[in-house]
């Protein structure tokens, strides 16, 4: 390890690298995402506390939070000893520190996502009550309990001796292939997000509801690798988007007593007055499809420059003489010949000077 650092060292000298840093995104991005997970924990168990249903879901969830200071204490950590500055740039031992720091925040996280998707399964246990749904949610429940167990022994015992996974300068040590694990770890996220986003989808349909409300339940469930030469630098996106995934999730899995607490502390009338206002805006909008009261113009017969009016108010109408006289003839030239005689009569009754 220390002849791979010196050798980036000369590469830097002679190609002049990059000296850029990243470790201020770490910073941001760890504190910012893990603001964002406790608070919404925290409104979390305030709605417990209102409606007073505490479940083991629950306390799942304040422990997996609790447990999400670990690895991302740890990524603060990593970021004070060079987690964020290429590899080139990092002192002496560095590296070291960072691949050891590295190897238990990947256990711990391992086990935290594997927590807030059981606590997830829980959820659709306590909801779904029908025998099928309630069978599901077990298949599912064993199903991650098991692939997270297998994966953080695989981390744990990925080497042989252990320190060989952040100390590559042990001789014959023997490892797995990490791809192959990460890969595999991969696959069956994948595999479980899909299960956690289908399940809640196809059982939502026997839900007790209205329609609306069965889109924002689907809504709110809905909702919810690598080798490298330059560690220290490629692994910051990999390591924000894995924070920004933990956020999500305890952002998601608090959803529902957070609507719950929502409830209590707003008006019983609140949705239903917000609705009905909105529907009166929509109703003031002409363009919405509201009939206007002002007048509209309505073009004559022969295309004149000037127009005619009809009032909303009455049923007067108003235009020149001679856009009426054309009006006129044109309504007599549709009559039949018996009215048009009759329409000829009443009219040199009028003008017996015609």
């Amino acid at each position: 390890m220390a002849d791979s650092l010196n050798t980036a060292k000369v590469q830097q000298d002679l190609c002049h690298l990059s000296n850029e840093s990243k470790q201020q995104d770490v910073y941001i991005y760890t504190i910012t995402c893990y603001t964002i997970a406790a608070s919404f924990v925290l409104l979390r168990v305030i709605g417990r506390m209102v409606t007073r249903r505490f479940a083991l879901d629950d306390y799942i969830v304040v422990a997996a939070l609790l447990l999400t200071a670990v690895p991302l204490g740890i990524v603060l950590k990593m970021a004070g000893v060079g987690f964020g500055e290429h590899l080139w740039n990092l002192q002496e031992g560095q590296l070291l520190q960072n691949l050891r720091l590295f190897y238990v925040a990947w256990i711990t996280y391992t086990f935290v996502l594997g927590l807030t998707k059981i606590s997830l399964t829980l959820l659709y246990k306590e909801v779904f009550t029908s025998p099928g749904a309630r069978l599901g949610s077990l298949v599912l429940l064993g199903w991650i309990a098991i692939n997270t167990l297998i994966l953080i022994f695989l981390t744990i015992f990925n080497c042989s001796p252990v320190s060989a996974f952040w100390d590559r300068d042990i001789k014959h040590a023997k490892c797995f292939d990490i791809n192959i694990i990460a890969y595999s770890n991969s696959a069956s996220a994948i595999a479980q997000d899909v299960a956690l986003l289908i399940f809640p989808l196809a059982c939502i349909r026997t839900l007790n509801m209205k329609r609306w409300r069965k889109i924002m339940v689907g809504f709110m469930f809905a909702i919810g690798t690598l080798t490298t030469i330059d560690p220290t630098w490629d692994y910051v996106p990999i390591t924000v988007w894995t924070e920004i995934e933990l956020a999500c999730c305890f952002a998601c899995l608090s959803l529902p007593a957070i609507r719950m607490l929502l409830r209590r502390i707003l008006p019983d009338n609140f949705f239903s007055t917000v609705t009905s206002r909105y529907r009166s805006f929509l109703a003031t909008v002409p363009d919405l499809g509201v009939k206007s009261t002002e007048p509209k113009p309505i073009p004559t017969s022969r295309g004149f420059g000037s127009w005619m009016q009809i009032s909303s108010d009455h049923d007067q109408v108003t235009g020149t003489s001679s856009e009426m006289d054309v009006l006129s003839r044109a309504s007599i030239d549709k009559l039949s010949p018996e009215s048009r005689r009759e329409e000829a009569r009443i009219e040199k009754a009028k003008n017996p000077d015609v």
